[in-house]
């Protein structure tokens, strides 16, 4: 049996054994229409609900004819040779997706992979090195937001579909990438944590609270004038985006990193003040 990967993070890649095959999608509806019956393969989808979901303004006549070619080249770029692969399980009525075949998709990876820290159990007080690895393999595997070529859709429902899959997985990598960069704090492994910390502003900007992280990392590091421009970068920012002010957690942040008290023996004191409790909301439960 023939195996299928799909990639749905980023711009969409497909594969069959190991060759890729994106390219034999003729359009992005096609490449919608997969990407749909995969990630909701639980069940068998109406011919009519699909028509209808992806062509809305078109009569119900267009609509089914519409899908009816995209099905149909949805089947030749996965067909290998003269044979039909049961990837799609498919009736005078339904299409379903075959969770019987030889598939792997990455948006199932990264699920796994984050469910598994929150729910592992384990006894180390500065994180868990087992879980730190499966953030890592998390974050590695997000290339971009979800389905991020599929643009040309005048479907308000797949528009709406979509949007909650791109922020579920979204709101997913932040959080991983903050746990990384708050376990490398914690370590005193600046330099590391400094690029998550980087890693999450330039992800999400108006985000006041990674900036906060970001600041407090350059201040435990020494570097106090990075620290003071990215305070300054990140009042600009909510001013000009938000219309807001930085918190006063933030400020009373700046002033300390101003006043010099987040350098040298201060670090270890900062380190110091993280207890395995707050650690453990990070790291799943002891």
């Amino acid at each position: 049996m023939a195996h299928l990967s799909v990639n749905l993070l980023g711009p969409l890649q497909i594969y069959r054994e190991k060759h890729p095959i994106t390219n034999l999608f003729r359009t992005e509806k096609e490449q919608a229409l997969l990407a749909y019956l995969l990630m909701e393969k639980g069940h068998a989808h109406s011919r009519e609900a699909l028509a209808e979901m992806l062509w809305p303004e078109r009569t119900e006549g267009v609509a089914r004819t519409n899908l009816r070619q995209a099905l149909s080249g949805v089947r030749h770029a996965i067909v290998t040779g003269s044979l039909f692969q049961p990837f799609l399980t498919i009736t005078n009525k339904t299409i379903q997706f075959n969770t019987e075949c030889e598939y792997s998709l990455d948006t199932e990876k990264f699920h796994q992979l984050i469910e598994f820290t929150r729910s592992h159990k384990h006894n180390e007080k500065d994180g868990c090195p087992i879980c730190i690895e499966k953030l890592q393999d998390a974050v590695r595997l997000y290339r971009g937001p979800f389905l991020a070529n599929i643009t040309n859709t005048d479907s308000l429902t797949f528009r709406e579909w979509l949007t909650i899959y791109r922020e579920q997985y979204f709101r997913q990598l932040l959080e991983a990438i903050q746990k990384l960069s708050e376990y490398y704090k914690t370590l005193g492994d600046f330099e590391k944590a400094l690029r998550y910390a980087r890693q999450l502003v330039t992800l999400d900007p108006l985000d006041e609270s990674s900036h906060r992280q970001l600041i407090l990392i350059l201040g435990m590091q020494g570097n106090r004038s990075a620290a003071i421009e990215q305070y300054q970068a990140c009042c600009k920012i909510l001013s000009e985006e938000l219309g807001v002010s930085a918190s006063r957690e933030t400020q009373d942040l700046y002033e300390k990193i101003k006043a010099g008290m987040l350098s040298g023996k201060q670090h270890s004191n900062m380190l110091s003040s993280f207890t395995p409790t707050q650690l453990t909301m990070f790291f799943g439960r002891e």
